[in-house]
């Protein structure tokens, strides 16, 4: 058996891993294959989409980064590159993971992931007409992206801004997926900032039970308990 069918085999039965969820397996198989060949676009990215499945995403980014240096490649770059900005919004380094999005013609290929991510950096860099813009793009490409629909509620809600409009994109979002947390979690927010405590704590408290350990519905139930603290405090 030559080389490359050695390598082949190797890749193969990684793949194997992969289908049972067995990424230590594949990742000790694919960096044997590695030492054989060091410049194998394959190897190097199957190696890092485990790392991402097992969510070491610093690993990951390092072997996407080899990838992008090889001269000669058969990888999709831009795949490559959408897989870059998602390990580094992960790691929440926005900036970084703009610039890979940059990177990307938008407007040739017109990828509402690739917008929505970077709709989510800004946001997350606290520029939020540029996200509402890019959200707004990608409702014009994908009228029932709820996702989108959602995050522009969240936005609106944020700026304290048309929390009307706010709560009936939230609504809208929330009657797409009755099991999803973050568009609870976004109604909730929204009526926290039309003063209706009741019905926030109401829809945050949802949100928690379908998302227990999400910081961010951790961060507005704590925002409404301190509310309702200090309005209880000025009664009195």
């Amino acid at each position: 058996m030559d080389d490359t069918s050695k390598i082949n085999k190797i890749i193969k039965a990684a793949q194997n891993s992969f289908f049972i969820k067995d990424y230590d397996s594949a990742i000790n198989k694919l960096k044997s294959a590695e030492v054989q060949d060091r410049d194998n676009p394959e190897i190097l990215y199957n190696i890092a989409i485990a790392y991402c499945r097992m969510e070491f995403y610093n690993q990951a980014l390092e072997y996407f980064s080899k990838i992008l240096s090889l001269k000669l490649i058969f990888i999709d770059l831009i795949k490559v590159k959408k897989l870059i900005a998602f390990c580094y919004i992960n790691i929440k380094n926005y900036a970084s993971a703009l610039e890979y999005l940059n990177q990307i013609n938008t407007e040739k290929i017109k990828d509402t992931q690739i917008l929505a991510m970077k709709a989510y950096c800004h946001e997350k860099n606290e520029n939020h007409d540029k996200a509402l813009a890019l959200h707004k793009e990608i409702l014009l490409i994908d009228k029932k992206n709820f996702n989108s629909i959602n995050a522009c509620a969240f936005i609106m809600a944020k700026k304290s801004k048309n929390l009307d409009k706010a709560l009936k994109l939230a609504q809208a979002a929330c009657n797409s997926d009755k099991n999803n947390g973050a568009f609870f979690d976004t109604i909730g927010y929204v009526m926290l900032k039309m003063g209706n405590l009741k019905k926030a704590e109401a829809y945050l408290k949802k949100a928690e039970q379908i998302k227990p350990f999400n910081d961010e519905i951790k961060e507005h139930l704590q925002e409404l308990y301190n509310l309702k603290k200090n309005i209880h405090i000025n009664k009195y």
